[in-house]
């Protein structure tokens, strides 16, 4: 009975291996959540063939900005420690000229705050997907079966909250906008974790100079009310001081008049659309 079992269990894993091959199967390979999402990137990034010479690392405010073409790839990823960009590419830096910070979220957060690292890098697994892709997350079994089940309750979804999102939406940026001011009053309960993380990007700074790659740090634009409370002030004098310290290029931060959150902290699509002609012609000139 074990030995039909694993005979079994291998047919199936060989025979969904060979299924992935086909293109109409991987086109069916959706991400069903934020976290999957921001998964499927980073694995492609570590197991794939990609070779772009400039990578933005950052939080979710990042990937607001419109990849422009093959030579830029995101590692931005929402919810975590913008650090495991700069982690990743520790391990596979490939072609890399130049890194793209995002100063927003980069010293406000802490180790701990990872959900990523983990994961990527996990022992034996790591080096198991390189040959067994059936172990990415891509290509796990409901990331290809959801989005048939998916599919049609997203649509009625969405037609039945149509109206109602539309009608509570700035009641909600209203909270959000002002649950932000309170986690940005104060900039002295994260000074050690600041001064942690300043330290932190000494490490990757020196790793990084020593393959010639460049490092450039940038701040995503927030809602105007937002940009001039403590914390990011504290944040932004001490980015500004670890530049100067080590010649480091920054992006000049964009006037927040010119742009629209969703809430507070994060562009609309619109805006963001914007703010990527903005950052791109930046970065020509650097």
């Amino acid at each position: 009975m074990t030995k039909k079992i694993f005979i079994t269990t291998i047919f199936l894993l060989v025979s969904y291996c060979l299924l992935l091959n086909l293109k109409k199967v991987e086109s069916l390979c959706k991400p069903q959540n934020i976290w999957q999402e921001n998964m499927v990137r980073l694995q492609d990034y570590v197991y794939g063939s990609i070779n772009s010479e400039r990578v933005i690392i950052g939080s979710s405010l990042s990937m607001r900005i419109t990849i422009l073409n093959d030579n830029y790839y995101s590692l931005a990823a929402g919810g975590g420690n913008p650090f495991i960009g700069l982690e990743i590419l520790k391990y596979k830096s490939g072609n890399v000229k130049k890194v793209l910070i995002e100063t927003n979220y980069l010293l406000t957060k802490s180790p701990s705050d990872d959900k990523y690292t983990g994961e990527l890098f996990k022992p034996i697994v790591y080096n198991l997907r390189a040959y067994f892709p059936v172990l990415l997350v891509k290509n796990q079994p409901f990331s290809v079966l959801g989005t048939f089940l998916m599919h049609r309750m997203i649509l009625s979804k969405i037609l039945e909250s149509n109206g109602k999102v539309r009608n509570g939406l700035d009641r909600t940026k209203e909270k959000r906008i002002a649950a932000f001011k309170k986690d940005y009053s104060d900039s002295i309960l994260v000074k050690n974790l600041v001064e942690m993380n300043i330290s932190r990007l000494k490490v990757y700074y020196r790793f990084f100079k020593m393959k010639g790659i460049d490092l450039i740090f940038y701040e995503m634009p927030v809602d105007c009310s937002l940009e001039n409370d403590p914390l990011p002030v504290y944040c932004r004098r001490m980015v500004d001081n670890f530049c100067k310290t080590y010649n480091i290029k920054q992006i000049k931060l964009d006037s927040c008049n010119k742009y629209e959150t969703s809430d507070g902290n994060h562009l609309t699509d619109e805006s963001g659309i914007r703010y990527s002609h903005f950052f791109y012609s930046e970065i020509e000139n650097k």
